[in-house]
């Protein structure tokens, strides 16, 4: 392992000297003695490294950025720090590079630009922003011309666009949309104006939704609003809050509500369950509970809880949504309860039916047998016939024999033909069609007979 080691020092050792003592580019306004300060600057550099210690590699390139004077010493600079700590994670490594590339940007921030969008793509990201934005500070029209002229893909350009113009976006923000709605490039264009009004959203969204609002097509942007909110209840809770609840009823305004409750409830799910319970009947309520319902089901709070809010609701349709959430969500030892609790719930068929097969979909996945059982203890009803229907399709291809027995304990109606008919069209696509093992298998009726001999035949 040492001698490993001893080796790839050496080999960065051999790269260092031959950058620091080859022909170096100066800046466009550089001195006759660059290259000479340069060399000394790469001797310095080189005899840190010897000390074999990344710490002090890093100490190097940012206590001691003056000694750097061309493009070959910050690029070997940058390059050293992320070969020896390329252990650590990405947003580290950005933070030990930032302040080589902000020094770099001022002696040259074309080079420096250009290096730093040569780097992988999740790096780049936690570079750009901060670096593209001090430039933009110092030039804005000569980044917008080099970016303009650059062989950068589409999606690079729109994050230097964006990152330039942040800083003014603070201080004149429908100006700088204005501008950015004149670049040539359409793709790059929307890219641009979806980041900085998301940006500006977080600022102050509500100048940013009036903004939206005057627009010649407000739909246009409607589909920024969420991720607005979303990182505005990020950043400020109650301003979010207040800023979510003036919003005019609409699917946004929904989903927002339902982001926020989840927020609250990551934080402390009484306080989530206070502010859902506070809001007002209506749409809005509804989503907020739907989303609670989901959070408490994945949190394990214990399901009486869970119930005695969705069935405090005065809305029978909409307990029946909730109660299918809880199902949907209810981690599996929560399953044996509402297997217990559901079918003695007074609902409307339809309300039944859709809580039946969202159990049993449920079950089928953890247990088929133990749901086939199950679904035989219930009282026969037109609900719990769709169930079974619903239970002896989903088995046809592991267990046909299964799907079989749940038809024959099934009493006579439309959804006992369904599964049969389900059980002859499975058959029936099989290589070799044996429509008597069904006939022999299944108890039918002289009607059913004769309805599936006029359907389906050898």
């Amino acid at each position: 392992m040492k001698f490993k080691i001893a080796f790839m020092f050496l080999l960065v050792s051999m790269f260092l000297i031959y950058k620091f003592y080859s022909p170096q580019e100066t800046n466009n306004s550089g001195s006759s003695n660059a290259l000479n300060k340069g060399s000394e600057a790469g001797l310095k550099l080189l005899n840190n490294l010897s000390l074999g210690s990344q710490t002090k590699q890093f100490e190097l390139c940012s206590n001691n950025l003056e000694t750097l004077k061309t493009n070959d010493d910050y690029s070997t600079c940058v390059d050293s720090v992320l070969i020896n700590e390329n252990k650590r994670l990405l947003r580290e490594q950005a933070k030990l590079v930032e302040p080589i590339y902000l020094a770099w940007i001022y002696f040259n921030w074309q080079e420096a630009l250009l290096h730093l969008t040569s780097l992988k793509l999740e790096l780049q990201d936690f570079l750009i922003k901060k670096i593209a934005y001090t430039v933009g500070q110092i030039d804005l029209q000569e980044l917008l011309i080099w970016i303009d002229n650059s062989k950068l893909n589409n999606d690079i350009k729109a994050k230097l666009i964006t990152a330039g113009y942040l800083s003014y976006m603070e201080s004149r923000p429908e100006t700088v949309l204005e501008e950015v709605s004149y670049l040539s490039n359409t793709s790059i264009k929307m890219a641009v104006i979806d980041n900085l009004l998301t940006q500006w959203g977080v600022q102050d969204t509500l100048e940013a939704l009036s903004w939206i609002e005057q627009q010649p097509r407000p739909d246009m942007y409607m589909r920024l609003i969420l991720p607005m909110l979303t990182a505005l209840i990020d950043k400020d809770t109650s301003l979010a809050e207040e800023t979510i609840l003036l919003l005019d009823d609409s699917q946004i305004k929904y989903d927002a509500v339902a982001y926020f409750t989840q927020k609250l409830a990551s934080d402390d799910i009484e306080s989530s369950e206070s502010w859902v319970l506070s809001l007002p009947g209506g749409p809005v309520r509804q989503a907020g509970l739907r989303r609670l319902v989901e959070v408490m089901a994945t949190q394990r709070v214990e399901l009486s809880r869970i119930l005695d809010i969705i069935l405090a609701e005065n809305d029978l349709t909409l307990q029946g949504k909730l109660l299918t959430n809880l199902v949907a969500t209810s981690p599996e030892k929560g399953l044996d309860a509402l297997k217990e609790i559901i079918p003695t719930l007074s609902f409307p068929i339809a309300v039944r039916k859709s809580l039946l097969a969202a159990l049993t979909k449920r079950l089928i996945a953890q247990n088929p047998d133990a749901t086939k059982i199950w679904l035989n203890s219930l009282t026969p009803t037109e609900e719990t016939s769709y169930a079974k229907r619903l239970a002896g399709e989903n088995m046809l291809a592991s267990s046909l024999s299964s799907s079989i027995e749940i038809a024959n304990s099934m009493y006579s109606s439309k959804e006992r033909i369904l599964l049969i008919e389900a059980a002859f069209s499975f058959v029936k696509q099989q290589d070799e069609i044996d429509y008597n093992f069904l006939y022999r298998s299944l108890v039918l009726t002289e009607s059913e007979i004769t309805h599936l001999e006029n359907h389906y035949n050898d």
